[in-house]
């Protein structure tokens, strides 16, 4: 699983576009990146081996705009970051950690959590099948009659 998922952010690494909206895919590996506070899979470098749409690499180092750390508004809120590739100015603007470990940190501390719902879930869905198999013993005995019928 584990080598699925690196593939998988490797691709979208890959793929992500210069400029522009990204895709649904690329959106969410950029809340990923802005949430955990991370850049690329391993480390930033992942971005250093990007091809353009045309084949050819960038001659710019550039990374994921979601890899910058947001910069500080006059009013204390975080600026808004452009989507697609910008350029690297200086090494301390970008965070420093891969997303591996960051979504390996965050699973370790919501483990609880997460197997609390599927729990949750698998108990609600033995509930409805013993609430269905209750209604089914208790119907009506001309019930079945009607359906023979058919």
């Amino acid at each position: 699983l584990a080598t699925k998922v690196a593939t998988y952010a490797q691709q979208l690494i890959q793929e992500y576009p210069a400029q522009g909206p990204p895709g649904d895919p690329h959106e969410s590996w950029d809340a990923v990146q802005q949430q955990l506070g991370c850049c690329g899979w391993n480390r930033r470098q992942d971005w250093d081996h990007h091809e353009g749409p045309s084949g050819d690499t960038d001659g710019a180092e550039t990374v994921a705009c979601s890899c910058l750390k947001a910069p500080n508004s006059t009013h204390g809120t975080p600026g808004v970051l452009p989507h697609g590739r910008c350029p690297v100015a200086a090494p301390s603007d970008i965070f420093p950690k891969g997303c591996a470990a960051g979504v390996r940190d965050w699973l370790a501390a919501n483990l609880i959590t997460i197997v609390g719902v599927c729990v949750g879930i698998g108990l609600g869905e033995l509930a409805l099948l013993m609430l269905s198999m209750f209604l089914v013993r208790n119907l009506d005995p001309h019930y079945e009659k009607l359906l023979r019928g058919f």
